[in-house]
């Protein structure tokens, strides 16, 4: 009879360890799910949507950079503190934007950043240092240009100066250069492509003195726009 409840009591620690085994497996499983992955997590959108957080990615910086963020590129709007979040990828002709809103108090409007004139600035001078930019590193700077609209007639034309971090995913806007009103942009690039650079070339089609708003700009400028790592200057 001893022999038997011995086993028996074997047999119950055993099973005892088994269950708590059991347990302990099926809470580290639930740690790791919560903590490594994003099955359970969602994110409320600005429209009330609610979407698995791996789908939260923003579209632009995915169609632009191949970056996988919910960090969206901003564009914040000369001598204004408003922002216009690029939200869309659109066509006009054959030229490509990204788009997006904004609202500054009663003024709402669009701002469009001409993608396809994107520039990297390999090297950028900063004084008597260099600051390095290039793809091989997290950081790169470019300058590409935009055009603000709003319910007026005018259409407003600037060049930008980024920043992305492909680390990190995001942009930031350091400067931003007015070009003018109603102009056609037809050529960016830089004026020294594989030294230091300095300045970036400008060249755009704008309205003469005696010409009217409402035709298509005829006068051609080019303009050398200095660039430093904090902004522009002629």
């Amino acid at each position: 009879m001893s022999a038997k409840r011995d086993k028996g009591k074997y047999m119950a620690r055993k099973i005892l360890l088994l269950i708590v085994g059991l347990l302990v497996l099926v809470v580290l499983a639930g740690v790791y799910r919560f903590n490594f992955t994003n099955d359970d997590l969602y994110v409320v959108k600005e429209d009330g949507s609610v979407i698995p957080l791996d789908e939260d990615v923003d579209k632009v910086m995915l169609t632009l950079f191949s970056i996988k963020t919910h960090k969206a590129w901003s564009i914040k709007l000369p001598e204004s503190q408003a922002e216009a979040r690029l939200t869309s990828i659109s066509l006009s002709g054959d030229r490509r934007f990204a788009s997006g809103d904004y609202q500054d108090g009663p003024e709402r409007g669009s701002v469009h950043l001409d993608y396809m004139k994107i520039v990297t600035l390999n090297h950028v001078a900063d004084g008597d240092e260099e600051r390095v930019s290039d793809t091989n590193s997290d950081e790169m700077l470019f300058v590409a240009p935009f055009f603000v609209s709003n319910q007026g007639s005018g259409v407003f034309a600037y060049l930008g100066l980024f920043s992305i971090n492909h680390k990190l995913g995001d942009i930031e806007q350091l400067d931003s250069y007015f070009i003018g009103d109603r102009v056609e942009i037809s050529a960016l690039q830089t004026e020294e492509p594989f030294e230091l650079t300095s300045s970036v070339s400008l060249s755009y089609l704008t309205h003469g003195d005696q010409q009217a708003m409402a035709e298509a700009p005829t006068n051609k400028v080019t303009k050398l726009i200095k660039v430093t790592p904090e902004g522009f200057s002629e």
